[in-house]
């Protein structure tokens, strides 16, 4: 029996990718994520506290897809205050010469987790088995029963053991293809249970210790904690990796790192640790009283072009704010110059002066386009700032107000979710980001009605898009009860639609709340402007009303007055299909 897997669906053990040319630093080829029920994939089940638009602020949207992304370039921001002759500045253009000679790129895709022949394409482990399949018990090739090739592990990662007498200076800076290839042979078959046990008796984790300490060789390193992040995916294995201080901090450090892979590997393990209820309070703590931690992140988020890293640094920061709510105040209020043990030689001593809000936008600027699964991750970080007034109030007192959050979320409801060219069923892959950005959109709306930016004159695509996402959810709803009348012998059937209409639910709740304050805050004008534009008619109207009565009563009625002064008419027309509204004026 395989030991108790302790990541979640995104931390399953990676498999290595070395082929002809890999030598030069190509990266590690991630597996696939699980796909979600549905067009795009499930979140984790909610914890229904309070009303639920208070709930979905501490969702999980889990089991997303990996997308192979570019590698890390040269990008430095405003945001940051980076200038090209800033530390930053250098240090992202030297993290850009990064393995020049390797291949430009890895295939994207899903990865198999085994080249033999005859074996499904599963993205993941195979537990019904232990991941071990008859012939090929280990997943890997030249594994057997019980009989993994204890004496050639030991021969192949003994070389990753640095000596006593090498110098500095003389150590290798590249692996030679042969110790390579046998290397990553040991990376594919740290995903067995038994490979990663004598992994761990053959103190394996001291030596990459040492190679982190000593080593000048980028791919070396990304190995190295490439494997520790197999090994991490056993619960035993997990517990002692993170209760060693020392390990924990060097792996701290690799955060510093100015090699993406490597990087995106010590990401990896770092969220495999936080998965494991046992341990992530261990690395939150550690996490806490290391401040370098927060530098070398927003540092990533505001300076990496490489998506994978991205959205794995992404979801490290997810797991840390939705863990721990003191930690997510502590980096609200952060922002002060501090210095940074460098882990390499083209480190800065110092990095800039962050600050959280403008780092997460970068970084979801650059994944928006490229992966949709990496924008909900950080639309789903802010959310979580909102959770807190310091949180809020870090996204509205921004240099320029909380405009470029707004322009942001706003661009991203009205010009690319939900939109009119999409049938209704869209809101089923894009609930738990559309649920996000408009909670992040309605605290807004809350707390700065004094900003520009929030003027309703400037904002009627966006009420639009609010009623038109009401308008997909009630397809979506009725084809819920149709698919229900169908399965209904299926007791798996009723789970999923009952969980898709809790999601919807959510999402629903969110968007009633935000339109409901908008509409309150119309003028005669706006709403003449909105009839003119389409966004405002007797169909629109009365979507929003079905679902916006009776709880938001006040504000409907409200409308109902002005309305009344730009269209009696349509007013008329609305009073006679919700008698409710006729009684009351």
């Amino acid at each position: 029996m395989l030991a108790q897997s302790v990541c979640d669906p995104g931390t399953v053990p990676v498999r290595s990718w070395h082929g002809p040319g890999a030598a030069a630093g190509a990266q590690g080829a991630l597996w696939g994520r699980g796909r979600r029920s549905g067009r795009a994939g499930a979140s984790l089940p909610l914890t229904a506290v309070g009303p639920p638009w208070t709930a979905t602020r501490r969702r999980r949207a889990a089991m997303r897809r990996r997308r192979r992304g570019t590698r890390w370039g040269t990008r430095c921001t405003a945001s940051t205050g980076s200038s090209a002759s800033s530390p930053a500045s250098s240090r992202c253009a030297a993290a850009g010469r990064e393995r020049a000679e390797g291949p430009a790129s890895v295939s994207a895709g899903w990865v198999r987790r085994d080249r033999s022949p005859g074996r499904g394409g599963h993205p993941g482990p195979q537990r019904g088995h232990g991941g071990k399949t008859p012939g090929n018990p280990a997943g890997t090739p030249g594994v057997q029963p019980g009989r993994f090739p204890r004496p050639a592990v030991s021969q192949v990662i003994a070389p990753a053991e640095p000596e006593p007498a090498a110098s500095p200076e003389g150590a290798r800076t590249e692996l030679d293809e042969e110790m390579e290839n046998d290397i990553c042979k040991v990376w594919d078959m740290s995903m067995d249970e038994d490979v990663a046990l004598f992994l761990q008796e053959f103190n394996a984790p001291d030596i990459f210790m040492g190679v982190f300490a000593k080593s000048k060789c980028p791919r070396l390193t990304e190995i190295c904690v490439g494997i520790l992040g197999n090994m991490a995916c056993f619960q035993d294995i997990c517990m002692s990796i993170s209760k060693d201080e020392n390990l924990g901090q060097v792996l701290l450090q690799r955060l510093c790192d100015s090699d993406s892979p490597t990087l995106l590997e010590t990401s990896r393990l770092l969220l495999t640790c936080l998965s494991q209820p046992e341990v992530a309070n261990v690395w939150v703590e550690r996490i806490r009283e290391n401040p370098s931690v927060y530098d070398c992140v927003c540092f990533i988020m505001s300076s990496s072009t490489n998506v994978d890293l991205l959205v794995k640094v992404g979801e490290v920061v997810d797991k840390l704010f939705d863990l721990d709510e003191e930690l997510m105040l502590n980096w609200i209020k952060n922002g002060t110059c501090r210095s940074v043990g460098p882990s390499v030689d083209d480190s800065p001593e110092e990095l800039p002066d962050f600050k959280i809000v403008p780092c997460i936008l970068e970084a979801a600027k650059q994944v928006r386009s490229d992966n949709p699964e990496g924008l909900d991750v950080y639309m789903h970080i802010l959310q979580l700032l909102t959770t807190v007034d310091e949180g809020i109030q870090a996204i509205v007192q921004a240099p320029d107000g909380g405009k470029e959050t707004w322009s942001l979320l706003y661009d991203l409801v009205c010009q690319e979710l939900c939109q009119p060219d999409d049938p209704p069923i869209i809101v089923q892959e894009q609930k738990t980001v559309l649920a996000s950005i408009l909670s992040v959109l309605s605290a807004m709306f809350a707390s700065q009605t004094e900003q520009e930016y929030t003027r309703m004159r400037k904002n009627m695509p966006l009420i639009g898009s609010l009623i038109r996402i009401l308008q997909y959810m009630e397809g979506c709803g009725k084809r819920a009860v149709e698919n229900s009348k169908e399965s209904e012998q299926e007791e798996a059937g009723r789970t999923d639609v009952n969980e898709e209409d809790f999601h919807l639910k959510i999402l629903k709740d969110i968007c009633c709340e935000l339109l409901s304050n908008m509409l309150q805050e119309l003028t005669k004008e706006n709403t003449l402007e909105g009839l003119h534009q389409g966004h405002l008619n007797e169909q629109t109207c009365s979507c929003a009303f079905q679902n916006l009565l009776p709880l938001y009563f006040a504000s409907v009625e409200s409308f109902l007055e002005v309305l009344r002064e730009a269209d009696q008419t349509l007013a008329d027309n609305l009073e006679k299909r919700f008698p409710s509204l006729k009684v009351h004026t």
